[in-house]
């Protein structure tokens, strides 16, 4: 399951995930980023942060490296602290106004 919370200030969420145990490694986790990233765009959503432990290699991954957004991450005392902020490039791979995953 996927779910953020927007800061109307300034237009960025607070994005979480969450991928049953059993299920982890299976994609589960890039797949929801994905379609959570163009139902927020499609809201007028301008970026995601997210606190990523240190330990948890697959969440980071799913940040990382990805089309669309430009991503900070700051550590410290063993937490990421991530900031990604949406690029006109995530914009050409679509972005439809349809509900989350």
């Amino acid at each position: 399951t996927s779910s953020y919370y927007v800061d109307p200030r300034e237009r960025v969420a607070e994005v979480a995930y969450l991928v049953d145990p059993a299920w982890q490694g299976a994609g589960l986790a890039s797949a929801l980023h994905a379609r959570t990233t163009e139902y927020a765009r499609s809201h007028g959503v301008r970026g995601f942060s997210a606190d990523v432990l240190m330990s948890n290699v697959g969440m980071l991954k799913v940040f990382r490296g990805r089309p669309g957004h430009d991503l900070v991450a700051d550590l410290e005392d063993g937490v990421y602290e991530v900031r990604m902020m949406f690029t006109d490039a995530g914009a050409e791979t679509g972005t439809g106004a349809q509900g989350p995953a």
